[in-house]
């Protein structure tokens, strides 16, 4: 909505987060991690053993010693569709 307000009425990007009632550091705000090592693995379980739940691909990569926690490989199964 503040690129909208910005883009739109030629706005500041102050006034327009305060316009929306947004924090300005969310325009600003950029992710830095690099998680393609992590779906890739997800993606190498999910062609091998395309039936099993999201719990089981957690207790693979467990076992195979990545450091991932079940939130995390919740979260790749969900955007990717794999799990």
């Amino acid at each position: 909505m503040a690129v909208y307000v910005v883009s739109a009425y030629h706005a500041s990007i102050s006034k327009a987060c305060r316009i929306v009632s947004l924090p300005k550091s969310m325009c600003y705000y950029e992710k830095t991690k690099d998680d393609s090592a992590a779906i890739a693995k997800l993606s190498e379980l999910a062609d091998g053993f395309h039936t099993e739940g999201q719990d089981l691909f957690y207790s693979r990569l467990r076992f195979e010693g990545m450091p991932w926690n079940h939130k995390r490989v919740n979260r790749f199964g969900c955007t990717t569709g794999l799990v």
